[in-house]
């Protein structure tokens, strides 16, 4: 007589050989808890680049830094609208506060709703820091924003010599709860900016608004007179502005290799494209229209955001990982199954397409709310900021670096293996790998 074995028993078998797999925590691990919250691909190891800061959304690092340890070496964005500096000795401290006005009234955005300051992007050779943001007008409406302080060129400054704003692009359009302005990006003495649709779908291709666009502008917030649209040279016409348009959100903005692409958040499927002037992505509120053009496409809907594009002049990953993308999914907070990961593929420029499926190289696997909103390339590792701060109350900014000798104790493993199993098939929703073993209560 066959006999089935017991799935309790099959349940014991995967949780003692996930006990093998996932090690105890060495005494010196002990104090860096947050670790378990993270698995990464083997050979990779993470650490704390910096602590203490308050939902950081991007950052962005000063291509050449001055040799002084309180000269600075990047910049961090905040949501609620500072925007804080990191020196070369690691210190903290606030660039800029309180240069917009965002008061949110009790239940007027969703629980995991993103409003505020988003983006940040240098320009190095004027000494530019350019932010984008959502702010409180004065009519009560939400609009976007973009700001740029003046500090010395090549080497930037601790604080700002100026401020100004370039408002007057935003002002025919409401913004909308995460769906706001979001990254920018300097790219051929221009500054590129994608807006978000405002939850207003059928504005993303209209040629009179500032939704659901990438825009290009000059350093003063200008229309440059080559855009595709570019008509009449009025700096409050959204057309005059218009690089491409037809996004949701386009949280994701970033040139590689002489080339600007494009991260784009959809309701069930996100998209991944490489941006053409001009280029009509046709999002108009309906998932077939958002579908029709992309170079790819990611199902389950976990958020893309911002992302970066490793080559081999950085030289701090192995050969494998050149020419590849790193992409941001920022995990969805309502479903524990859609956690935060950052996806590497590869990408072929003289194909003008992936020469690689996409594989997870890290993924948040803590019990507590979490979301990954951007993933920068710094001289020593890869950046990765997550938006809230770790079960021990700290906000931290994380340093992915290659060091097999110092591997990180939590790695991922291939989907053969059973927490991989247990976790895309929904198990871990009444069982877990942590204590107690069985989670039944």
């Amino acid at each position: 007589m066959n006999l089935r074995p017991l799935p309790w028993l099959a349940i014991a078998a995967n949780l003692a050989v996930m006990a093998l797999a996932y090690p105890q925590l060495t005494p010196a691990q002990e104090s860096n808890s947050w670790m378990k919250d993270w698995a990464v691909q083997p050979g990779f190891a993470l650490d704390v680049a910096v602590e203490g800061l308050n939902l950081p959304t991007s950052i962005a690092f000063i291509p050449e830094p001055g040799p002084d340890p309180k000269d600075p070496a990047f910049y961090v964005a905040e949501l609620q609208g500072a925007v804080k500096v990191v020196t070369n000795d690691g210190s903290t401290l606030t660039f800029a506060d309180g240069f917009f006005n965002l008061v949110i009234s009790e239940g007027e955005f969703g629980s995991f709703a993103e409003t505020g300051l988003a983006g940040i992007c240098l320009a190095p050779e004027q000494g530019y820091v350019f932010v984008t943001y959502a702010y409180r007008h004065e009519d009560g409406s939400i609009r976007n924003s973009v700001g740029r302080f003046d500090t010395t060129p090549q080497t930037f400054d601790v604080r700002p010599e100026s401020f100004q704003e370039f408002r007057w692009i935003f002002l025919r359009d409401e913004s909308g709860e995460s769906h706001q302005i979001g990254s920018c990006q300097v790219y051929e003495n221009h500054l590129f900016v994608g807006v978000g649709d405002g939850l207003q779908p059928e504005k993303s291709i209209d040629l009179e608004s500032s939704l659901g666009k990438v825009l290009r502008m000059t350093f003063e917030g200008l229309p440059p007179l080559d855009n595709p649209h570019f008509s009449d040279g009025v700096r409050t016409n959204p057309s005059n502005y218009i690089w491409a348009r037809g996004f949701r959100n386009p949280f994701g903005l970033r040139e590689a290799g002489g080339r600007l692409f494009v991260a784009d958040n959809g309701t069930s499927v996100d998209r991944f494209l490489e941006l053409e002037i001009d280029g009509n992505y046709l999002w108009m509120g309906e998932i077939g229209s958002f579908m029709a053009v992309s170079d790819l496409l990611i199902p389950e809907g976990r958020g893309v955001s911002q992302f970066d594009f490793y080559h081999s002049g950085l030289g701090f990953f192995p050969d494998e990982f050149n020419n590849r993308f790193f992409l941001v999914q920022s995990g969805s907070p309502q479903d524990e199954r859609k956690s935060a990961v950052i996806l590497t593929f590869e990408y072929g420029f003289s194909e003008r397409r992936l020469l690689s499926t996409p594989n997870t190289v890290i993924e948040y696997r803590g019990e507590d709310i979490q979301v990954i909103v951007s993933a920068t390339f710094g001289p020593d590792g890869l950046y990765i900021v997550p938006l809230f701060p770790s079960n021990d109350g700290v906000s931290r900014i994380l340093r992915m670096t290659y060091d097999p000798s110092n591997a990180h104790p939590y790695p991922i493993y291939p989907a053969d293996q059973p927490i991989q199993i247990m976790r895309e098939s929904g198990c871990l929703e009444c069982h877990s790998y942590g204590e107690p073993n069985l989670n039944a209560t």
